[in-house]
């Protein structure tokens, strides 16, 4: 309950700052990024433990693309795009929002019908 707290802080707090700064003309966004794989495991793992981790999210990996709208993973250079557009002149008139980089995730999960 508080990791979801914490998010919804966030997006309430991306919102009142937005508003709040809008007078100087500060933009304010937040990026949301759905499960991003990076480099990091756990560096106290051992060799067996590591091997029996990536098996583990390889599964969940797996199940995650079939159930998203992408049916791909998420990367960090899709997240650092985002951050670049909010950087930039091309989001001047955008303030106060929540993107989420999650490939559809947040749009709804992907129902695979079977043929009859």
């Amino acid at each position: 309950m508080t990791y979801r707290a914490s998010k919804a802080a966030v997006i309430q707090f991306t919102k009142s700052a937005a508003i709040e700064l809008a007078h100087y003309e500060i933009r304010v966004n937040a990026i949301a990024p759905g499960n991003i794989r990076t480099a990091i495991v756990a560096k106290s793992a051992s060799p067996e433990e590591r091997e029996r981790i990536e098996e583990f999210e390889a599964g969940i990996r797996a199940q995650m693309r079939n159930d998203r709208p992408l049916k791909r993973e998420g990367t960090v250079e899709d997240v650092a795009e985002a951050a670049l557009y909010f950087a930039t002149d091309r989001s001047r008139y955008v303030t106060g929002t929540v993107l989420p980089i999650d490939g559809g995730t947040v749009a709804g999960k992907v129902i695979v019908r079977k043929a009859k």
